[in-house]
């Protein structure tokens, strides 16, 4: 149970810090900054709750990915990501980008970070 704690506690991190982050340099309206973050917090609360039953699985690491991206097109998967970012950078089609208080959810798993790197193509 301490893990969905845990993920709670780095969720409610990140909404703050975006509705910081919002009221400090938008000129969004102070109430639409609360209500958004007041229906995030719910849909969090509510994918915390159903997922009281997970079973953590060891991550395996691999070399290759055994999925090609055709295989990848037609799946709806259901994985996202939600962090903040530091830095982004461009060069020709791919994307650089540094992450911070983030987390992952894979399937029925979700991963905390405090640090990541990734690179998109486009």
């Amino acid at each position: 149970m301490s893990m969905f704690f845990e993920m709670s506690r780095v969720y409610r991190d990140i909404v703050e810090e975006v509705g910081r982050m919002l009221e400090n340099e938008s000129d969004v309206d102070l109430k639409k900054i609360h209500d958004l973050k007041v229906m995030w917090l719910n849909n969090l609360t509510e994918r915390i709750e159903n997922h009281g039953d997970v079973v953590q699985e060891p991550i395996v690491e691999s070399a290759s990915c055994s999925d090609s991206e055709d295989d990848i097109k037609g799946k709806n998967t259901q994985n996202f990501m939600m962090c903040l970012y530091d830095k982004v950078t461009k060069s020709k089609y791919k994307w650089r980008v540094n992450f911070k208080q983030g987390f992952l959810n894979i399937g029925n798993s979700d991963y905390a970070f405090s640090l990541g790197q990734g690179d998109l193509d486009w």
